[in-house]
């Protein structure tokens, strides 16, 4: 059950009952240091929620927490970056890349043009202040600089 706990948890997805693994079980868990999931085995519980791991790896240490009730469904960033996936598409349908210029900070924009930046890609400009624009890219909303002298 701890298995199927801590998937559905990386994956998004609710499940119904958030229990914490048995002491010197296995459990499968994101290591860090290995830079990969590997089987952790369980020390000891240090509270209600959360459990002392160990990898069989590299045997890093690490506290595993459950996820709280606010976070058991989507999370904010992956809502964040699905509402800004679609606008990008809305974006791309409606103006398209093909006079797409080079961001520069120095340059004015306009409302619905596109540029490609050396950071962030390609990105539609949603809307113009005097001194920022705010520009759509396909993983965030952001505010860049522009009229710079």
């Amino acid at each position: 059950m701890a298995k199927k706990a801590a998937k559905a948890a990386k994956e998004d997805k609710p499940v119904e009952n958030y229990i914490l693994p048995k002491v010197a079980t296995n459990f499968y868990y994101d290591c860090k240091k290995c830079d990969k999931e590997t089987f952790h085995v369980v020390l000891a519980h240090s509270a209600e929620d959360s459990a002392k791991l160990e990898c069989e790896i590299c045997g890093s240490k690490k506290t595993y927490k459950l996820p709280s009730l606010s976070t058991r469904g989507r999370s904010k960033k992956a809502s964040l970056r699905s509402s800004a996936e679609s606008a990008w598409n809305m974006f791309n349908e409606k103006i398209g890349m093909d006079g797409k210029s080079a961001y520069k900070m120095t340059s004015s924009y306009e409302p619905d043009t596109c540029i490609d930046h050396v950071k962030f890609g390609v990105g539609f400009i949603k809307s113009v202040t005097s001194g920022k624009i705010e520009v759509v890219f396909i993983d965030a909303i952001r505010l860049l600089v522009h009229n710079r002298t």
